[in-house]
């Protein structure tokens, strides 16, 4: 990615991972991010009802294709089983924020909302 030149440095940033080229809040997306140049990026955290936070910008799965049952209200195991529609008729599922800060570990800044 070029960069402008000038007095004032600035950093790229990807919301909710990198959702022009993958699925939103995917560890795809989040594993891309170094690849495309950003210095950080923007995540989403919900608390399932076992109380691991996981990576999704809505309540539910719902708008990505998946259950309208609310993150808060099923365990890990439920949230993972969702699969979620994605480019290409690719189907992934909702990451655990552990998992996407091992795979910006050290590449990429992450700040985190709910």
């Amino acid at each position: 990615m070029d960069r402008p030149s000038g007095d004032a440095p600035f950093r790229v940033i990807g919301h909710r991972g990198s959702p022009t080229t993958h699925l939103e809040n995917s560890l795809p997306g989040f594993a891309s991010l170094p690849r495309q140049g950003v210095d950080a990026a923007e995540c989403d955290a919900r608390l399932t009802a076992d109380g691991v936070l996981v990576c999704s910008h809505d309540p539910s799965p719902a708008r990505l294709g998946a259950t309208s049952v609310p993150i808060s209200e099923m365990t890990l195991a439920q949230v993972r089983a969702q699969r979620l529609a994605g480019g290409a008729g690719l189907a992934v599922g909702i990451p655990p924020t552990d998992e996407v800060l091992t795979a910006c570990s050290g590449t990429v800044d992450l700040s985190w909302s709910s």
